[in-house]
């Protein structure tokens, strides 16, 4: 009669428990710290406070979804199963070890599933542990909501589950122990890695184009699970509406995150799967190699050469740029192709142990390799050339900004302005492009940048350096003529098409005698209303402008007074992304705080300051009329300075 499979063997469990009793007791106390621990002496501090019980139930609360919400638990056991794995299969890396251990009446089947199990209860018990002290802890505190601990438990069971899993393959795939970290870090980093170098070349070849803006398009958190666990399961508070109109938190939580760790419940049941799977097949010959199955190698060799090679070419472009070495599409091309194609041979060398690795059967692959090299390089590049060419359709866009030296701002009412300058910008981009890639420009540059928001939702972002050539100038004097049409300069001052000032709150002017600061002058809302419609009215008529504008040539006028306004106010707003774009760039903006309305507007407390000049008339008179002055002879001039 067939015996049965044995998954499981007591003796190894209890060798494993007692050999490694350091490595679970280390982990062991630090759940005990992060969670039951740090939960009582929160509590303990709040007990001294002398608060009502009520407050006080909801402050507890608080904090504890704050030590939940900490991310440490889930830091501590993507550490802690590598380590773990690395311990139970360690026998595996020593030639000698391997033939012992294999050597035993258990068979395969035994040792895996004793391993495995072993690994996931030295991180699930003591979370267990952690979770129950955590709820005794609460409920004798008089938090009774022990749900959120359930739900944190949960969260880490599933990530110990995952990361064990991805720990104990990496095990499986080579027979040197310092390579299972590294193969650990690359199963689980391997897409914000690639994002990072496809980002970079796209920097390098691309005008206008930023690594940050090709990996937000390549952006996928489900291929990095560390990353999409860390950013994605989450306590969030509810909220309310309160009386006064605003929007409010109450003292409930929603947990996020149900889809993702369920995702990678069934990632982590897969990869104990394969894991198992390769365990069966592994050699127990192939301890001390760098890769325990021939068809890795192949792979091996590939994914460095290709990786490793366009890190290196990125690095490469970077010091040339620095030493003005003008590149282009083929010598950057040519660059990554042979730097490629070095590593792919270094990485062979650490495969075969031999520095003897050039023969015709590797030469062959060689070229395949180099094939394949060039079609991604060129498919980067054309792809690329496609990115840099894209312009939105007018009708498609639902907002957009332009700056220029992060101050000069064109809105949504210059769509037209701004699409002309963006397709100017294309147009001349392999002339811009040669100077951009010089470290030094002796004529100086400017930058643009532009940010569109598209009726689908997507968003579309450039930043283009702009040399001080013909051609760029004419690009900038355009915008600055545009910025002196009084209408235009308004929108960019006053954002008046996206909202209206909703209440103002008070101000100051700064005080000068000849070059010594003597204090500030306060006032009220009602003068605050009356100064900023003064100024209003002189940027109407065009006397303001030349005090509160900051173009590429920009020199302050020497009529300029020292003295300086600062006011603040509510702005009201039902479109709070573009109000953003205008205050983060805008005309003489320097604070803000966005605060939600009840009918799903936003209410900004905007503080900003006016500088201001002998021609801004009404200003000036306000300023007598109001008191604050007592003539204009209070006021004094930069005449001389500049």
């Amino acid at each position: 009669m067939k015996s049965k499979t044995s998954y499981f063997n007591k003796a190894i469990f209890h060798k494993n428990f007692t050999l490694y009793w350091p490595l679970w007791g280390m982990y062991s106390l630090l759940m005990l710290f992060i969670m039951p621990l740090a939960i009582e002496l929160n509590f303990y501090q709040m007990r001294l406070w002398a608060v009502v019980e009520e407050a006080n139930r909801n402050y507890k609360l608080d904090n504890l979804i704050e030590i939940l919400d900490s991310r440490v638990g889930l830091i501590l056991v993507f550490v802690f199963a590598v380590i773990y794995a690395m311990a139970l299969f360690g026998y595996l890396f020593n030639t000698k070890s391997a033939n012992m251990i294999h050597s035993l009446p258990v068979t395969r089947e035994e040792l895996f599933g004793t391993n495995y199990i072993t690994g996931l209860l030295f991180l699930i018990v003591p979370q267990i542990i952690a979770f129950v002290l955590s709820v005794f802890v609460c409920i004798f505190n008089g938090v009774t909501q022990v749900q959120y601990p359930a739900l944190w438990f949960l969260s880490m069971m599933v990530s110990s589950i995952c990361f064990f899993s991805m720990a104990t393959l990496c095990c499986f795939l080579t027979g040197q122990m310092i390579a299972v970290p590294i193969y650990y870090m690359a199963l689980n980093f391997w897409y914000p890695v690639v994002q990072l170098l496809v980002g970079g070349f796209v920097s390098f070849n691309g005008y206008g184009l930023s690594a940050t803006e090709a990996m937000d398009v390549m952006n996928c958190d489900w291929l990095c699970p560390p990353i999409c666990l860390y950013r994605n399961v989450y306590f969030t508070a509810e909220s309310i509406e309160r009386a006064d109109g605003y929007v409010t938190t109450t003292d409930s939580f929603m947990f996020r995150g149900g889809k993702e760790l369920l995702v990678y419940f069934l990632v982590g049941v897969v990869m104990a799967v394969i894991a198992y799977i390769f365990y069966r097949k592994r050699a127990i010959e192939c301890a001390q190699d760098l890769l325990s199955f021939e068809f890795l190698k192949p792979i091996f060799r590939w994914v460095i050469g290709i990786v490793v090679g366009i890190a290196t070419s990125i690095g490469v472009q970077i010091i040339l740029v620095s030493f003005e070495v003008g590149l282009n599409t083929p010598l950057i091309i040519f660059l990554t192709i042979v730097l490629s194609v070095l590593f792919f041979f270094l990485a062979d060398m650490f495969v075969q142990k031999s520095f003897r690795v050039i023969n015709v059967k590797r030469m062959k692959e060689c070229g395949l390799f180099l094939i394949f090299t060039l079609i991604c390089t060129i498919l980067i590049r054309v792809g690329t050339g496609m990115v840099e060419n894209q312009i939105p359709e007018k009708d498609k866009i639902q907002y957009v900004s332009l700056k220029c030296d992060g101050r000069v701002v064109l809105g949504k009412n210059q769509t037209e302005k701004i699409l002309e300058v963006h397709r100017t910008l294309v147009e001349n981009k392999n002339q811009f492009r040669y100077y951009e890639n010089l470290a030094v420009y002796s004529e100086g540059n400017s930058n643009i940048n532009l940010y569109y928001k598209l009726k689908d939702g997507r968003t579309l972002s450039r930043s283009y350096n702009v040399p001080h050539t013909e051609a760029g100038e004419s690009i900038l004097r355009g915008l600055e003529d545009e910025l002196k049409k009084p209408d235009v300069y308004l929108e960019s001052v006053f954002a008046e098409s996206l909202g209206s000032v909703d209440e103002f709150s008070e101000g100051y002017i700064d005080m000068f005698s000849d070059d010594n600061y003597v204090g500030s002058v306060s006032f009220g809302a009602v003068e605050a209303q009356k100064i900023y419609e003064a100024f209003y009215q002189d940027c109407k008529e065009g006397t303001a402008q030349p005090y509160n504008s900051y173009t590429y040539n920009y020199e302050m006028p020497s009529n300029c007074y020292k003295e300086t306004v600062f006011i603040s106010y509510y702005f009201k707003t039902n479109r709070p992304e573009e109000f953003q774009l205008y205050f983060s760039s805008g005309q003489n903006y320097f604070s803000y705080e966005e605060r939600k309305n009840l009918d799903g507007s936003s209410r900004f407390y905007v503080e900003r300051y006016i500088s201001f000049g002998t021609e801004c008339k009404n200003l000036i008179q306000t300023l007598i009329d109001l008191e604050i002055i007592k003539s204009e002879e209070d006021l004094h001039t930069y005449q001389g300075e500049y």
